[in-house]
C-alpha cells in the first residue's frame, strides 16, 4: 500500500501540537496499521515518528484512547 506524503497545509499545524502515546498503550499495532502516514513504530509500545502530521486517525481506532494530541500554543486555547 502506497503512503501518503503529509500535506504542506498541515505542516504548521502540526509544529503547534505533539501526539504522544500514554502507558496505557498495549502494542496492539492498530494504530500502526490505519496511519495514512507511516507515523507510527510499534515495538512492544506505539511509538510516533517524524511522519505525523497530527491527523489523529490512530487516536480514533486506539481502543485504549492511548494517544493524544497535546496543543502547543497557548493562544489557541
Amino acid at each position: 500500500m502506497k503512503r501518503l506524503k503529509s500535506p504542506d497545509p498541515y505542516l504548521e499545524k502540526m509544529k503547534k501540537s505533539i501526539v504522544v502515546v500514554d502507558d496505557s498503550c498495549v502494542g496492539c499495532s492498530f494504530c500502526m496499521l490505519i496511519c495514512p502516514y507511516d507515523g507510527v513504530n510499534v515495538l512492544g509500545k506505539a511509538e510516533i515518528n517524524d511522519n505525523c502530521n497530527a491527523c489523529m486517525k490512530c487516536s480514533m481506532y486506539c481502543p485504549n484512547s492511548s494517544i493524544k494530541k497535546i496543543n502547543l500554543d497557548s493562544s489557541e486555547g
